[in-house]
């Protein structure tokens, strides 16, 4: 379970030209996706820490950020140990029905232009250096 942003191709483009000739443009991209990917996890670690019933904590370790190459990154929950993450997310029926207690998509929603714009001031800088 994770977000997935995509539609930067046009940036994407501008960036390859000013970075072709720089030899860490691989490690710039990188530190500028995981300055935004920060963003978002800092606030999923928080809602999730936000549950009415906390318990154990491992829902809070399980959210990670990964990068994918050097132009994407996801972040999510990167654990077989918290199978629960889904019904927290989106509630659940059964013996024992649980309402929703979303906190994954709302840090997502409520961070992304503070991510993009952490993104683009980690850009800035490295391409001012």
């Amino acid at each position: 379970m994770g977000i997935r942003v995509e539609g930067f191709n046009g940036l994407e483009i501008d960036l390859e030209k000013k970075l072709a000739m720089r030899l860490d443009s691989d490690d710039i991209a990188k530190r500028a996706l995981e300055a935004g990917a920060e963003v978002i996890k800092s606030r999923m670690v928080n809602n999730a820490s936000a549950d009415p019933h906390p318990r154990s904590g491992r829902l809070r370790n399980a959210i990670k950020s990964r990068m994918n190459g050097t132009k994407s990154v996801t972040v999510g929950i990167w654990s077989e140990d918290v199978p629960y993450a889904y019904p927290v997310e989106f509630g659940h029926g059964g013996p024992h029905p649980a309402p929703a207690h979303p906190f994954l998509r709302p840090a997502f929603d409520e961070g992304k232009d503070e991510a993009f714009v952490y993104i683009k001031e980690s850009l800035s800088n490295s391409l001012k250096q």
